[in-house]
């Protein structure tokens, strides 16, 4: 209790003007299992994590200690299809500031993308715009206002109609949509960490 007073404390005190970082979330640093729960991210007295999609309960938290430098990572790389993580937030929050964005370190490979998508009042959107694979960890920052959203249909994660200037006042959470089924390694999608910012 003492810990989600103090992280929603300290929520409610970011400064009014300028940029600022509303959460920052990463993963503990314990040995890989499965499945990745609440219990297993480091800022979980704001965030609470479900899990969406089909064999979405072989969600892992990875770790190769073997490799330098291996971050503790969640991989979907044991899931059957398409598959969705989802952070519930302990309260809504206003995303409506033009600079708000969600910043994320992603390791996907092959034909594997993954998709932010948020929950407004209006239902849930996603960014058709995924981020595609990449050799190395890479770090992208996606602009809330500046992305092309269309709805999500949650349960079935297919994606809907073109939403348009949608509204960002009431966001209660977000997500990470994979719509592609993995293949183990040769065909799957990696997040190490992610942050929210807002002014």
């Amino acid at each position: 209790m003492l810990r989600s007073f103090i992280a929603l404390t300290l929520l409610s005190l970011l400064p009014s003007q300028g940029k600022s970082l509303v959460f920052r979330e990463d993963f503990r640093e314990v040995k890989p299992h499965v499945p990745v729960s609440t219990v297993d991210l480091t800022m979980s007295p704001f965030l609470s994590l479900t899990r969406h999609g089909e064999g979405a309960e072989n969600y892992k938290l990875s770790f190769h200690p073997e490799k330098p430098n291996d971050p503790h990572y969640v991989w979907n790389g044991l899931t059957s299809g398409k598959t969705a993580l989802a952070f519930q937030f302990a309260h809504a929050l206003d995303l409506s500031a033009a600079d708000s964005s969600v910043k994320l370190n992603t390791r996907n490979s092959a034909s594997s993308r993954m998709h932010l998508a948020l929950r407004t009042q209006q239902g849930w959107i996603v960014n058709k715009n995924g981020i595609g694979s990449s050799d190395t960890w890479k770090v992208d920052i996606i602009g809330l206002h500046q992305a092309s959203w269309v709805k999500l249909e949650i349960e079935s994660l297919s994606f809907g109609e073109v939403v348009s200037k949608p509204s960002l006042a009431e966001v209660s959470a977000l997500a990470f949509v994979n719509p592609i089924r993995p293949n183990k390694s040769k065909n799957s999608s990696r997040l190490d960490w992610f942050s929210l910012n807002s002014s």
